[in-house]
């Protein structure tokens, strides 16, 4: 049905999402690293931890994570709209390819 296929769409792109800002952390990660051992900082810094058995603080990535959020919802929310001008075939305010395109690059 079509509400699954957009669902589907939707929870794909989130997890490409996911996927990619995981791959940018990492990144980051590396960069990190990095530094600090040009900094000759101590070593247990240094010492790598798998993801999933750290139980510290996540509170510096909250701002971050509510940045997401509300991408998210506002692609969401433009998402509905093209499917309304879309369902609705009325005259649309944004061609409905340009608005298409303007996703695309909000996904980027």
């Amino acid at each position: 049905s079509t509400s699954n296929n957009h669902a589907t769409s939707r929870l794909t792109r989130d997890l490409w999402d996911t996927r990619r800002e995981m791959t940018a952390l990492q990144a980051r990660e590396t960069e990190l690293v990095a530094s600090l051992r040009r900094l000759d900082a101590p070593r247990h810094i240094l010492e790598s931890r798998p993801a999933q058995k750290f139980s510290g603080d996540y509170s510096e990535l909250r701002p971050a994570f509510n940045e997401i959020r509300r991408e998210r919802y506002k692609r969401l929310q433009a998402e509905r709209g093209l499917d309304e001008i879309e369902t609705e075939r009325r005259g649309p305010f944004v061609v409905p390819a340009l608005f298409r395109a303007f996703l695309m690059i909000s996904e980027m």
